[in-house]
């Protein structure tokens, strides 16, 4: 069993990510490719993605889990955050896995911003399953309730807050660059579902979360299996101060473990 720092290339960036191989007496030949939220809410999630990885590892599955591009310990600088590249980095990072020839299926882990972005990437890229953990559905909507909670840290906690003006909410979001043309795609982002390559998808929320009903109608179009559940727990999304925290509930990490387990 090994967990190897590494870089893949996409779109001709260096991306950083972690690689959890089984033990060669207990591999699954099954992969499972973790797709991070956005940068804003990557502390929150941190914690309950390593988890999710080492477990996993111990149950016989390679697991990746990678940085997106201008994130992280990937190359590129913060300003050149781009949702298009997302998406690439999402598609070179499975391909990066079924490259071992040693791997015969694969599954996808995305939350919150992760979420629309592995549905548009799994329109070309075959997997066997799909888990989206409180995935963004709207995001001119997701954008306006950052800026808010921006505007709010700035009033707030102005001695504090890591960017002093309020036009810095058009420049800076919640610690991180954000630019004009980053939040334009953030506004065309959507949950809307073509062709999707993947036989079964998971869609669980958490307390309060937004209602996934809709999006569970619209998969059953193009997938065999769309299962949906809500989990105990209160990711507190919406809170400014609760995303400073590694607070994912317990109950929703051991739910995606046993989707990825069990179906």
């Amino acid at each position: 069993m090994s967990t190897t720092p590494l870089f893949f290339e996409s779109v001709g960036q260096s991306i950083f990510g972690i690689l959890h191989e089984p033990s060669a007496g207990h591999n699954l030949r099954e992969a499972v490719v973790i797709c991070p939220p956005a940068p804003q809410e990557l502390k929150k999630y941190h914690w309950a993605q390593r988890q999710m990885a080492n477990r996993l590892q111990l149950f016989g599955y390679t697991v990746l889990r990678f940085d997106y591009f201008a994130t992280g310990d990937s190359s590129g600088r913060s300003e050149e955050f781009n949702l298009d590249i997302c998406q690439h980095n999402i598609r070179d990072a499975i391909a990066f896995v079924k490259a071992s020839g040693l791997v015969r299926r694969v599954t996808v882990i995305a939350t919150r911003l992760g979420g629309p972005l592995a549905l548009k990437t799994l329109e070309s890229e075959r997997v066997k399953r799909l888990v989206l953990i409180d995935p963004v559905l709207d995001g001119s909507a997701y954008l306006s309730r950052m800026q808010t909670m921006h505007a709010d840290m700035l009033v707030e906690s102005p001695e504090t807050a890591p960017f002093q003006t309020s036009d810095a909410c058009h420049r800076q979001l919640l610690g991180f660059s954000f630019s004009e043309a980053l939040a334009a795609q953030m506004r065309r982002l959507s949950c809307a579902v073509g062709q999707l390559k993947a036989k079964s998808v998971y869609l669980l929320q958490s307390e309060n979360a937004a209602n996934l009903t809709a999006l569970q109608q619209a998969l059953t179009a193009s997938v065999d299996e769309v299962h949906i559940k809500t989990v105990g727990g209160k990711l507190k999304w919406d809170d400014l101060w609760s995303l400073q925290f590694q607070d994912f509930p317990n109950e929703l990490i051991q739910e995606t473990l046993d989707v990825v387990r069990f179906g």
